[in-house]
């Protein structure tokens, strides 16, 4: 996957339905009138100021602030939810100085509160959680433009009401807010992961964007996987970058000096895939008019990817096993054997358990690949950092062109939505269409090119494959649970429009707020 799927950098690219007057008077960011952050301008971030309160990303001024306008309880519900936002956005905290993060972190407050008063939040403190994510990712995309267009906040800061006295929070709804914050204190005083020599360095020059805590998760798994010898095995759905991941491991292992050798398993015929694999003799096969080297004695001393490994034969899987678990490769028509030393990273779109227990993929091949697994999760399942993505997406797509495209919060917020079956490919596409076909310089929602003819995809071949012990009204339960969650997640918690996008009653997602087991639409 090309390195565009993932880089980039904010700052441009989002556009608001606003005046020309209203642009004039625009604060401008000091970072855009000196150009793109150097090294040392973002390094200075590695490490919080200081003067901050320990464990957080703020001054304690600022901490205390927050604490004397809106409360305790929610003061230290917040600022956990933030500092972990802004410890994972490096690209963020890398354009942002330490008063404009504030800002931020400020207006998270504010929205936050607004929307405990405005929907009645307080009376549901289990959602507590689920908005604090949503109103963050709001924030993330929309203080990009405030910046642009508008001063920061709509009233005065010191205007801000106490939160805690309006809402007139009772005693068990503060208990259950310390109570939701409990998991975040916990991940924030529990011992981090060692930083990994590199890692980020790496990320960066591949253009790998991480925006989320699963994929900067799978980052840190390949990142420590990469001092070792041992096979990798990348799983995930078409576009989700597999490729791209194999490049990070082999960029952070000790065989970097040399290229790493990268074959697509699906685009090797199958009566060449031992001779391309193995290598030949002379007279091999017709047409063998001299020895050939195969793709392992190429990659010798260097890493080998290989691509779309279920597409292999059974024939060839078993001669890759031997490769694998002797290190000796035998040339075909050739009977004397030749030491090589491969890495080997594996990958696959499929779910290669189900391929083994089809017999098209050799189990004891399985067990030599997954010593390191590692899953990249689809875009779907990290639906926060679609809007950030699709701004460094557009940033590369201008980068190619004389007039540049801007996106509106509307065309952002229809991004987020969709569910994107082929992933980070999937939605450079529709941009690349949607810069393309766009007369206007902004594209607004209803502008944005969607594939009218999607591929045909069997509904019912994700179901699991019944067998001893499989309850089917339990796995109905918990896919009933899953769709109403996934549907108030993508609605923001409105529940009215979530019963609405799965065809039940408001009532029926009230009760499933609530936590009461009731089937009944």
């Amino acid at each position: 996957m090309p390195a565009e799927f993932f880089s980039g950098s904010l700052g441009v690219g989002v556009k608001t339905h606003r005046d020309a007057e209203s642009m004039a008077g625009r604060r401008w960011p000091q970072w855009e009138t000196k150009g793109t952050p150097t090294e040392a301008a973002a390094a200075k971030f590695e490490e919080k100021p200081k003067g901050v309160e320990e464990g957080l990303w703020f001054e304690r001024a600022f901490v205390e602030q927050m604490r004397m306008l809106y409360g305790d309880a929610l003061s230290e519900f917040l600022l956990p939810h933030l500092s972990e936002k802004l410890r994972r956005n490096k690209v963020f905290t890398s354009v942002f100085s330490p008063d404009e993060l504030q800002d931020f972190a400020q207006e998270v407050f504010r929205k936050f509160a607004a929307a405990l008063r405005r929907e009645g939040g307080a009376d549901h403190p289990e959602r507590f959680e689920t908005l604090a994510n949503s109103v963050c990712n709001d924030v993330l995309v929309s203080f990009y433009q405030s910046y642009f267009y508008t001063p920061l906040m709509d009233e005065p800061y010191e205007q801000a009401p106490p939160v805690v006295r309006e809402m007139k929070l009772t005693r068990k709804q503060v208990e259950a807010l310390r109570r939701a914050k409990e998991p975040l204190q916990y991940e924030a005083a529990r011992k981090e992961t060692p930083p990994i020599p590199g890692l980020d360095d790496a990320l960066r020059e591949l253009g790998i964007f991480i925006g989320s805590s699963t994929l900067r998760h799978a980052a840190e798994q390949a990142g420590i996987a990469a001092g070792s010898h041992l096979p990798v095995l990348l799983l995930g759905e078409t576009g989700t970058g597999k490729e791209r991941f194999a490049h990070l491991i082999h960029r952070l292992s000790p065989r970097f000096h040399r290229e790493l050798v990268a074959i697509n398993c699906a685009a090797i015929p199958a009566s060449l895939a031992e001779s391309y694999l193995l290598g030949h003799v002379r007279g091999a096969f017709t047409g063998a008019t001299s020895d050939g080297k195969g793709i392992f004695e190429a990659a010798d001393q260097s890493t080998l990817f290989l691509d779309e490994i279920a597409e292999l034969t059974l024939e060839v899987q078993a001669k890759l096993l031997r490769v694998i678990h002797d290190g000796v490769v035998q040339r075909l028509g050739s009977t004397a054997p030749r030491k090589v030393d491969v890495r080997i990273i594996a990958a696959s779109n499929r779910d290669l358990r189900k391929e083994v227990s089809a017999g098209r993929f050799r189990e004891d091949l399985y067990f030599r690949l997954e010593v390191v697994q590692i899953k990249l999760p689809a875009l779907r399942e990290r639906r926060g950092e679609i809007p950030e993505l699709a701004l460094m997406l557009l940033k590369q797509i201008n980068q190619r062109r004389e007039k540049p495209r801007q996106l509106t919060t509307q065309a952002l917020a229809r991004l987020e939505r969709e569910a994107w079956p082929g992933n980070v490919r999937d939605m450079l596409n529709v941009l690349e269409r949607s810069v393309l076909y766009s007369h206007a310089d902004v594209i607004d929602a209803e502008d944005l090119k969607f594939n009218c003819d999607p591929p045909g995809k069997d509904p019912f071949a994700v179901l699991p494959e019944p067998c001893n012990g499989f309850k089917v009204e339990e796995y109905l339960r918990q896919a009933r649970n899953e769709l109403f969650r996934r549907a108030l997640e993508t609605c923001k918690g409105n529940q009215t429009a979530a019963a609405e996008m799965l065809g039940v009653s408001k009532q029926a997602v009230n009760r499933f707020v609530l936590g009461q087991d009731d089937n009944e639409n």
